[in-house]
């Protein structure tokens, strides 16, 4: 059986992109965890207003935190 682990994931990240997934999960987590689907849409729509994140950023923490 083969095991990731965070660091061996995060090694495939710049620092800049592992900066901007820990910023976004703590803004995910801010925000309540509602599901994937609402927090990218949220995103995309501009509802979350002065929000530096993207959709890859969030999409980022789930590769690298699960």
């Amino acid at each position: 059986m083969i095991v990731e682990t965070v660091n061996s994931i995060k090694r495939c990240y710049s620092k800049r992109e592992i900066e901007q997934a820990d910023q976004a999960r703590r803004f995910y987590v801010i925000m309540g965890r509602s599901s994937k689907e609402s927090y990218e849409l949220m995103v995309n729509k501009g509802k979350l207003l002065n929000n530096p994140l993207t959709v890859t950023n969030f999409r980022n923490v789930e590769k690298i935190y699960g």
